[in-house]
């Protein structure tokens, strides 16, 4: 895996170029990579220079035991900015290239959300002894649902109330026979990323015009996607009820509560 020194720097973020044509985006303020106002700008920087580069797609993963616990909620009540989060949100469904996650541990919160975006997402299924999960607990922190959640996760395997209502734990496994996930019990935190790569490499990227493939394939797909269910309208009524919960102090209620 090469990491020229001609690539930019964003704080909180590596970039690498395991391909000539794969850019890979890893997340670097392990253990939990929360996201804070800093990592949300550093990602939407971070897409906007992937277009500028020669490549086919961009893979997402993360460094440390989890892919992301969510908001940081201090620097939430100290550092919060909206456009900061809706820019990159924006950013995020609105990249005209593949994005590939590769998740290597838990996903909670926007965290998880942002992965109902991703054209595939590899997982691994267990960390140790213990199931790898997504997590959506909106609801114990005083949350709306986010990232376009109430809308996206509805028509992807059912699991509305149960993640965004209940907060319920779902695991690689289940969201991988939902077919939401590619997973195998022989991918591992140590192997994912190769596994990845090696498969894009084969899938994508070696196949002449690959990048014009990939973008058009995104246009009838995800991009579709945002207009047919008005992906964008979506979020800005979650941004208005969220809005709303924070007037009132319920979140910080609701965080004080569990300190």
């Amino acid at each position: 895996m090469s990491s020229p020194s001609s690539l930019k720097t964003f704080p909180g973020i590596t970039l690498s170029l395991p391909s000539p044509t794969i850019l890979l985006i890893t997340l670097t303020s392990p253990p939990t990579n929360s996201f804070t106002t800093s990592l949300y700008s550093s990602l939407t920087s971070s897409f906007h220079y992937a277009l500028t580069l020669p490549i086919t797609c961009v893979l997402l993963t993360s460094s440390g035991p989890y892919f992301s616990t969510g908001v940081d909620f201090h620097d939430q009540f100290t550092n919060y900015s909206e456009k900061t989060v809706k820019n990159f949100m924006l950013t995020f469904i609105n990249f005209t290239l593949p994005i590939i996650a590769v998740v290597q541990g838990p996903a909670i919160g926007i965290g998880c959300t942002m992965l109902f975006h991703c054209d595939m997402v590899f997982a691994v299924e267990k960390r140790g002894s213990k199931d790898n999960y997504f997590m959506t607990p909106f609801v114990k922190w005083c949350l709306a649902p986010e990232f376009c959640s109430s809308v996206v996760l509805g028509r992807r395997g059912g699991l509305k109330a149960e993640m965004l209502l209940f907060g319920e734990r779902v695991s690689v496994r289940r969201m991988r026979d939902l077919g939401m996930v590619k997973s195998s019990p022989d991918y591992t935190a140590e192997n994912i990323v190769g596994e990845a790569v090696k498969y894009v490499e084969e899938k994508l990227t070696g196949h002449v015009h690959s990048r014009e493939s990939a973008e058009g394939y995104v246009r009838l797909t995800r991009l579709r996607r945002n207009v047919d269910w008005k992906l964008e309208e979506v979020m800005e009524n979650e941004f208005e009820e969220i809005r709303r919960r924070v007037a009132r102090g319920d979140v910080e209620d609701a965080v004080m509560s569990k300190m």
